[in-house]
């Protein structure tokens, strides 16, 4: 089934950012690739390259939470998009069992993820905190750190 685009973009231009409202939805990439990255503390943080066939922005539609990336059209590309109230009427149209447990999965998914940049953002951390404690010691000369040790 070919599925014809809604929205065409030129390279470079932005889907949504990180932060936006859910209410655009979700995309599915007709043509061309799109970038997917977060914002991080030195900069931003590439997560998928994204191609034809694709999907993404369904997260926030799932929860109606705000967009946790940003996505950025990396070619001219066509995409075709299904909005929040669209999406809502496919998901209530769900068995109530169904419905109950694609919620789960993904807010599951959306906790594990979250959990896992918390862990990123404290191993850099302890990292630096090592490279700075490594400095530190390399200043020391040797005979003061025998001082230090006895």
């Amino acid at each position: 089934m070919e599925v014809m685009p809604t929205r065409m973009l030129k390279a470079g231009e932005t889907v949504f950012k990180e932060g936006d409202s859910p209410d655009e939805g979700l995309c599915y990439i007709c043509y061309g690739s799109v970038e997917i990255s977060r914002r991080e503390v030195d900069g931003s943080r590439t997560l998928a390259t994204l191609e034809a066939g694709d999907v993404f922005g369904e997260m926030a539609l799932i929860n109606s939470a705000m967009r946790n990336a940003t996505a950025m059209a990396k070619t001219d590309c066509g995409l075709f998009t299904v909005n929040m109230a669209n999406f809502q009427h496919k998901v209530e149209q769900l068995d109530p069992v169904m419905r109950g447990v694609f919620r789960v999965f993904v807010l599951t998914i959306r906790d594990f993820l979250m959990q896992r940049e918390l862990w990123l953002v404290d191993r850099k951390e302890l990292l630096q905190q090592v490279d700075k404690a490594e400095s530190k010691l390399a200043q020391i000369p040797e005979d003061g750190a025998r001082k230090l040790l006895f």
